[in-house]
This record gives C-alpha cells, sequence and structure tokens, in this order.
C-alpha cells in the first residue's frame, strides 16, 4: 500500500488529479497480485483494472498478459515510430533507440 501512496501523492503533486476521469489501468506483473485493483481503487479512489496487451501477432498466447506489457508497448512503438533523422530502420544504434525513448516519455509530460 505504501507505493499507492506514492502515487497518491504524485498525481497530487503533478495537478493531475481531475485528469484522471478514466481512472487507472494496472498492468506488469504485480498487478496480478489478488486484490490489486481492489486496493488501487479504494486508496486513490479511481476506478481501476488491469490490462494486458493487445494489437500483438506471433506468439499471442505467450506474451498476452499483464507482465509483458511494457515490453510489449515499447515495441509497438518502436515497430510504428519509424527511422530517426538520418538513421535507417533496425541499424541497430542504441543511442538512437534511447533518444526515441527519451523523446516518447517527454512527449507525454504536461
Amino acid at each position: 500500500l505504501e507505493i499507492l501512496k506514492f502515487v497518491d501523492r504524485e498525481v497530487a503533486a503533478a495537478g493531475a488529479a481531475n485528469r484522471l476521469q478514466a481512472g487507472v489501468v494496472l498492468t506488469g506483473g504485480g498487478s496480478l497480485l489478488p486484490g490489486c485493483a481492489r486496493a488501487t481503487r479504494d486508496q486513490l479512489g479511481l476506478a481501476a483494472r488491469v490490462v494486458a496487451p493487445t494489437g500483438l501477432g506471433g506468439l499471442v498466447d505467450s506474451i498476452s498478459a499483464p507482465p509483458y506489457a511494457a515490453v510489449s508497448g515499447l515495441l509497438l512503438w518502436g515497430a510504428h515510430a519509424g527511422p530517426v533523422e538520418g538513421g535507417s530502420p533496425g541499424n541497430g544504434s542504441l543511442e538512437s533507440l534511447s533518444g526515441r525513448i527519451s523523446r516518447f516519455f517527454r512527449g507525454l509530460m504536461p
């Protein structure tokens, strides 16, 4: 429950409490713990649900579970983001990948 208190403080500090009308989406391995959604709902006072990745192909049965959501999302984003300026798809540059990921997260900031 300490993590939920931390999340609640961070949401309030960011002034985002009024922008979360749809609630909270839980994913990752911890979201499968019994009572996780209920505890989140009770602590934050918001709707909470556990989700798994969608829009995947191939080994869908193996990776369509909450623990694989973050990596699946990053892979889908990378597949659709295309090459960076001056680069080519699949050039293997760790710097270009980290740059794309950091630009993605900066784009999420208000």
